[in-house]
């Protein structure tokens, strides 16, 4: 039988994230209860819902419950989809225009460009993602995250501008950025030397976007209205 592609998840399959997600879940409950949850109790909380997995490991009601939290709005900088995508662009290079195609039912400029493996890694580290990362309580330090983030390569990317001037589509091309990632990862953990290796041939992102400034009115829950500050 021959098989075309075969796909991995990474979250727990290419890469064993488990410790870190029981290693943070143990901190959150023991700040909580004043009591470490055993790794046994820590197991079972895969497949609950995050509220039922913390009541589940001694967590009361009002440790369960929404909480709030200020943050600034340098903070929520790195989840506004806009100035992402904003940033990808403006660190490409080579834009040509490659035609129109039909996107959403209506026709949209397609142009390519590339960032560039030198740019690449600062696009990165202004996204927010090292600090996200630093964040999680993993075991790996700041350097050991650049090093795995070195020499990604080039990230070709296109683009679908519609007659409105808003981008409805972008791909971008990451076989070379994420094969990168695993190999440094793979050196790091020192897996040649158990004669474990592993190629990304291709890994791709496609994202398309429509109902510009069309969301519809939306109701908060009331007991998020009414959580307490963190």
């Amino acid at each position: 039988m021959h098989y075309q592609a075969v796909l991995f998840d990474f979250d727990g399959t290419l890469f064993d994230t488990e410790h870190d997600e029981m290693t943070a879940l143990s901190a959150l409950v023991t700040q909580a209860t004043g009591v470490e949850p055993p790794k046994d109790k820590l197991l079972k909380t895969f497949g609950m819902t995050g509220p039922d997995g913390i009541r589940f490991l001694g967590c009361n009601e009002e440790q369960a419950a929404w909480v709030k939290q200020s943050v600034s709005e340098a903070e929520l900088a790195q989840f506004d989809a806009a100035e992402s995508l904003e940033l990808y662009l403006d660190s490409a290079v080579d834009f040509a225009e490659a035609g129109t195609e039909q996107i959403g039912g209506a026709d949209a400029t397609k142009f390519t460009g590339v960032i560039k493996g030198d740019k690449l890694y600062d696009v990165i580290e202004e996204s927010g993602v090292l600090g996200s990362l630093g964040q999680t309580g993993t075991d790996v330090s700041e350097d050991e995250l650049k090093a795995m983030l070195s020499e990604l390569g080039d990230l070709p990317m296109s683009v679908w501008i519609n007659a409105d001037g808003y981008p409805v589509q972008y791909e971008m091309d990451m076989s070379q950025m994420i094969d990168s990632i695993v190999q440094n990862a793979l050196e790091a953990e020192g897996a040649a030397d158990q004669g474990m290796t592993m190629t990304v041939s291709k890994a791709a992102m496609s994202l398309t976007c429509s109902n510009f400034d069309a969301v519809e009115d939306f109701e908060l829950p009331a007991e998020a209205q009414n959580a307490t500050a963190a």
